[in-house]
Formats: C-alpha cells, structure tokens, sequence
C-alpha cells in the first residue's frame, strides 16, 4: 500500500473511531468530516510527495493551529484503540514517525520578461 494511502486510511480509522466515541455517530458529524476534508487536502499539496514525513517531524507545518489541535485530539483519543482493532495501521503510523524531514527542494526562480 502507497504512503499516501495508508496515511489516508489510517487518518479516517481514527476519525471514524474518534466520532462514535466522542459524538456517537456512526457516520462522521460535520465538524469530523472537515478535519478529514482538510487533512486529505493538506495531504495532496504536500511538497515532500512520497518521501513525506510524519506531521509532527515535518518543517514546514502546514496546518491551522486550529486543525493541528483537533487532529492531534483525534490521535490522543484513539491509540489505544487503533492499536487493539489495526495493529499493522497502527504500527505503520508509528514507524512513519522515525523518519525527518528530507530538505525540501529548491524553487527554481522564475525569469523575468
């Protein structure tokens, strides 16, 4: 399974762990669907495409102060559980956190008309 894919899955694991337990729904509520809605755009506009680290190890820091603390929210709540249901997601989300940030690359400047 790609990077991307896995991280995708596992960010909507733990969103969908997160909101039966927290909002008791079985389907995301709306402010759940934001984050996940959120997460998945900042995942595609990633710089570091398939060599991306983990958010927390990474540079940059692209997320709203706002999303990273529901985010990190989402993921205090549900270790324990995504553990003990998806322990090979699981241990892939932590292994991933092993892992810097590579530099990014350089822009290359555009030339003036």
């Amino acid at each position: 399974m790609e990077r991307f894919e896995r991280e995708r899955k596992t960010i909507m694991v733990m969103l969908d762990l997160y909101c039966k337990s927290e909002h008791g729904r079985e389907k995301l509520c709306d402010d759940c669907t934001k984050l996940k809605n959120y997460v998945f755009f900042r995942l595609t506009q990633c710089p570091f495409q398939a060599e991306k680290p983990s958010c927390q190890n990474c540079v940059i820091q692209c997320f709203r102060p706002d999303m990273r603390d529901f985010m990190k929210k989402v993921i205090r709540k549900t270790g324990t559980r995504l553990l003990l249901k998806y322990p090979i997601l699981a241990g892939m989300f932590v292994y991933d956190m092993f892992f810097q940030a590579p530099e990014l690359p350089e822009r290359e400047k555009e030339s003036a008309l």
